[in-house]
């Protein structure tokens, strides 16, 4: 419609000054906004447009009102009316408008939920995709930068294919870093289609079929790279590694000796192998190359904190104590220690003080030591390793001190303020409350990097299932969540598969498959009262008399003042069955 804007103007400014109907004045407001949009003086289309918008929701003026902040510069005003747009309307001219603005203004967090909402209305839309792609890539959001590259290889029918390549070698890393490790080798093979095998795709298909636990595959393609060179110590590396994963330790040394042998000077196959010999105990080997190790470099923290470790599984332990002070010694503001290193302090001084008179003694030495660490990142796990060591001597008030000092620091860091929650609701009784909070929370340990704290969990958990006399209804899912961690608690397993036997039990032998995996076990080293004593009854209702014998001789040392166990034992002893 032609009008003379000039004329609204001069015609409607002195009306709004007098006018009481309030639909009119909406009208005048309207028109005077529109032309002063018209005439370019944006600050007037502004105040009027806005003071229309009060009195009627009229999308029809949004498009001028928006180009009227946009050329007044006001970026504040523009980001609300974006904002409330979000959600409100479906139109891609403003929504568009708003990703460009966004992008423009760098928030590109913004700017990401604006292309969701678009892509909600037209998926196939390629500029969206690209705008995400940026927007992601700016924020770091792996998710959304998934999303984007996905389409925009669907899309764009004429992209080069070198851009095609690095965009799909690019999607397969964030593959990889999600964990996504189907699509990345469906991925990888469509790459390969396209520009050949190469030996780095090859290499790492290996890898992504290890990670599978495809370890048959992995490992037919890493001897054929090994067949094209059987001098790259890099593909001996990887092969040690599958054989790791699959257990086979005695593979896995070998193949990392290759290594060594091919590269002798490469410092970190000779970690490689000091971890295989420590994951098999064999003490001795190890011990060697961690002495090596430290000749060569004796600022290396972690040998020492791994020669600390082997000499604790020796029980050797003041050479495991003096080896941890040699790692805290070398420790810096830069070089920090492991959080496992704590622990293994604490139980170096627990085999060197740990007979109940001077207990307090060796917690004293403990704190002593770890409270002299700077890092204030370290002090709530060490504030609940002390309250652990406190509960599981059955030292429970001073746990609960330590519980509540550790529930105060870790606001910020869930993991540890998880943990001790619910171990303090144990102590006070509240069972259900603490496996509760562990069985909730068990995907975010299980997504954790830090093992030490992931062990932790595991530990706990674990332990309030035998301590409560319950357990997963699903134990593979348990165990499959463990992930690397299972070896590290399979005596656990064996306990808690033993126990769901027992429960839901049908016949006699069942009971005896109980047995079985109790006794495996406790062979093992598996120790705690309520399995001993369940071993114990089992084999003395079984009429293995001089078995029964034994468990209640070792239930007596635990407690030598239980006279249910001292009838038993008195009953076994004089054969009085």
């Amino acid at each position: 419609m032609n009008y003379n804007p000039q004329i609204v103007i001069d015609s409607l400014s002195n009306l709004i000054a007098v006018e009481n109907d309030q639909h009119l004045l909406a009208k005048s407001y309207k028109y005077l906004g529109l032309a002063y949009y018209k005439i370019g003086n944006y600050e007037l289309a502004i105040e009027n447009l806005e003071c229309y918008l009060k009195i009627y929701n009229d999308g029809s003026v949004l498009g001028p009102l928006i180009k009227s902040y946009k050329m007044a510069g006001k970026s504040l005003e523009l980001a609300k009316i974006y904002s409330a747009l979000l959600e409100a309307t479906d139109d891609e001219t403003i929504l568009k408008e708003a990703l460009s603005f966004y992008l423009s203004s760098s928030k590109y967090k913004e700017a990401v939920e604006v292309c969701y909402r678009l892509i909600s209305i037209n998926p196939d839309d390629l500029s969206v995709y690209q705008d995400l792609y940026l927007a992601s890539k700016a924020i770091n959001n792996t998710t959304s930068l998934i999303l984007a590259i996905e389409n925009i290889l669907r899309l764009h029918h004429d992209i080069p294919e070198e851009s095609k390549i690095e965009l799909m070698e690019e999607l397969l890393n964030l593959y990889e870093e999600e964990q996504q490790y189907l699509d990345a080798i469906n991925l990888l093979n469509k790459i390969v289609q396209i520009v050949g095998e190469k030996v780095e795709y090859k290499y790492k298909l290996a890898d992504l079929y290890s990670k599978i636990g495809n370890y048959e595959i992995a490992l037919n393609l890493m001897y054929e790279l090994v067949s094209i060179d059987s001098n790259n110590p890099l593909f001996y590396e990887k092969i040690s590694d599958i054989y790791f994963r699959m257990r086979q330790f005695d593979q896995a040394i070998e193949s990392i000796k290759t290594a060594i042998q091919l590269d002798p000077t490469n410092y970190n196959y000779y970690k490689i192998l000091s971890n295989l010999y420590l994951e098999i105990n064999r003490t001795y080997e190890l011990i060697e190359i961690l002495k090596n190790l430290i000749d060569y470099n004796p600022m290396d923290i972690e040998a020492y904190v791994i020669l600390a470790q082997t000499y604790l599984v020796m029980k050797n332990y003041q050479e495991a104590y003096e080896s941890i002070l040699m790692a805290y010694s070398k420790a810096t503001s830069n070089v920090s220690l492991p959080l496992k290193s704590f622990d293994i302090l604490l139980y170096s001084l627990y085999g060197m003080f740990g007979n109940t008179s001077n207990r307090s003694e060796l917690i004293n030495k403990f704190k002593e030591l770890v409270f002299e660490i700077k890092n204030p990142a370290y002090i709530p796990y060490l504030y609940y390793s002390i309250a652990f060591f406190y509960w599981i001597n059955g030292y429970e008030i001073n746990s609960i001190e330590y519980l509540n000092n550790s529930i105060m620091v870790s606001k910020s860091e869930p993991y540890i303020n998880i943990l001790s929650t619910a171990l303090l609701n144990f102590i006070k009784g509240k069972y259900k409350e603490s496996v509760d909070l562990l069985e909730k929370n068990m995907k975010l340990f299980k997504e954790l990097k830090i093992i030490e704290i992931k062990k932790r969990y595991f530990e706990l958990l674990l332990t309030l299932y035998l301590l409560t006399n319950t357990f997963p209804t699903n134990l593979d899912s348990l165990f499959n969540t463990l992930g690397d961690l299972y070896e590290r608690y399979e005596l656990y397993g064996l306990v808690l598969k033993g126990m769901f036997i027992e429960r839901y039990s049908k016949n006699k032998a069942d009971y005896y498959n109980a047995l079985f995996l109790y006794e495996k076990a406790i062979q093992e080293g598996f120790f705690n009262e309520g399995i001993l004593f369940r071993t114990f009854f089992f084999n003395y209702v079984f009429s293995n008399y001089q078995k029964a014998k034994e468990y209640i001789q070792k239930l007596i040392v635990i407690n030598p003042n239980d006279f249910i166990l001292q009838y038993y034992y008195k009953k076994l002893a004089e054969g009085s069955f």
